[in-house]
């Protein structure tokens, strides 16, 4: 339905003339374009009609102008009504749009297994429908989206209360915020959102989250991982314990490539495994290339010595008469670490060299891994296979080693 005001135009345009209100009033209150045009057409078929009768004739312009001023009536009703106000169903369906959410405040310590409370401008006005669940509220940091948390509505206040904590649908998010730390602390931004929806806007300041997570005995494990890494400092520089068994001194052994490795992969996996369950308070699983690469360190260690402990046999057999000679082996004198871990008695060896290059390399790639996803990495097995390939052919070249 048009409404009265369009009638007014009308009325303004053409005044109280009867003779121009037939063509548009009564369509125009029913809203009928095509019948005002058809109802304007007959008049002018009728008048034509009768104008041989004595009735009142009208020129050629003036049946023109009310073409012209049909026209221009209907282009004043069109543009009317496309400015007209809402109708009703449009003003309740404006009536019934959710409140605009804003997080205004954030209060607690933000950390792992920490609870804290998030306030919301018109929350309960928001939860107000009954298909509304405050659950459904999904904790947002950074903009990640922290699966997993199910937060509570603080009875009579516009706060939400999250005990946060790290699970499996939330561990990427977790990995994203907490790995790669430069400080005990970073700042964060908090927001929520419902459901599936997008996180709402945020007008809180940031918040720290704690990076350390752990308690007592992740603390206490991290202390036994640097007394474990001083005392086996201690005893690597007062005993053979990564040198070459031999008749020469202890401080002139030359060091074992095979032992140096293996202490290598031990100390790396285990500050690997403290570091995780410092920062998420949880003890990580040993991946499979971890296992891995400690196994296949133990076994280079463990055939290095077999390899020398059957060459030092093999001299005794081959001298049994000779009790003041000495084996040339055990004789072989140390040239520091660098010298030692690359060179044997021959002199430089390239099986050496690219065992000791793939070890730092996938070491260095460890470390890094832990570090940003705070997990422990699992290698390709080709690449692991290289690794062990590397480890064989040193062991094989120990046979013809002086």
């Amino acid at each position: 339905m048009i409404d009265s005001s369009v009638v007014g135009v009308a009325e303004m345009i053409h005044g109280k003339n009867d003779y121009w209100r037939p063509y548009v009033s009564d369509d125009i209150e029913r809203g009928s374009w095509p019948g005002m045009l058809r109802n304007a057409h007959r008049k002018e078929e009728k008048e034509v009609m009768t104008r041989g009768k004595g009735t009142r004739s009208r020129s050629p312009l003036q049946s023109a102008g009310v073409g012209i001023w049909v026209g221009v009536l209907i282009g004043v009703i069109c543009i009317l009504q496309s400015g007209a106000a809402p109708t009703a169903a449009e003003a309740k369906n404006a009536a019934q749009s959710p409140p605009l959410l804003k997080v205004i405040g954030v209060s607690g310590s933000l950390g792992l297994d920490r609870p804290i409370s998030v306030k919301v401008t018109n929350l309960r006005e928001y939860l107000k429908p009954r298909d509304k669940d405050p659950k459904k509220f999904v904790l947002y940091l950074d903009g990640r989206r922290i699966d997993g948390v199910t937060p509570l509505l603080v009875p009579g206040e516009n706060i939400l209360k999250f005990d946060v904590k790290r699970t499996d649908a939330s561990k990427d998010a977790w990995n994203a915020l907490l790995g790669a730390p430069k400080h005990l602390v970073r700042n964060v931004s908090v927001s929520v959102g419902y459901d599936q929806q997008e996180p709402v806007e945020t007008m809180a300041d940031s918040v720290q989250l704690y990076i350390v997570q752990s308690s007592f005995w992740g603390w206490a494990c991290a202390a036994a991982f640097l007394l474990a890494a001083g005392w086996f400092w201690l005893i690597a520089t007062t005993t053979n314990v990564i040198r070459e068994v031999s008749d020469e001194p202890l401080n002139k052994r030359p060091y074992s490539l095979g032992r140096i490795q293996m202490a290598f992969w031990f100390f790396i996996v285990l500050g690997s495994f403290t570091f995780v369950w410092l920062v998420t308070g949880a003890t990580p699983p040993v991946s499979n290339s971890a296992l891995a690469l400690i196994g296949i360190s133990a076994g280079t260690a463990l055939g290095a010595r077999v390899v020398d402990v059957q060459k030092d046999e093999q001299w005794k057999q081959n001298n049994p008469n000779n009790l003041t000679a000495q084996n040339p082996r055990r004789t072989h004198k140390s040239k520091g670490l660098a010298n030692d871990l690359l060179a044997d008695a021959d002199g430089y060896s390239f099986h050496r060299f690219q065992m000791v290059v793939w070890t730092i390399v996938l070491g260095l790639i460890f470390i890094s891994t832990v570090h940003l996803t705070l997990a422990m990495p699992e290698f390709d097995g080709t690449l692991l296979a290289l690794m062990g390939i590397s480890s064989g052919t040193y062991i094989g070249f120990k046979f013809p080693e002086k």
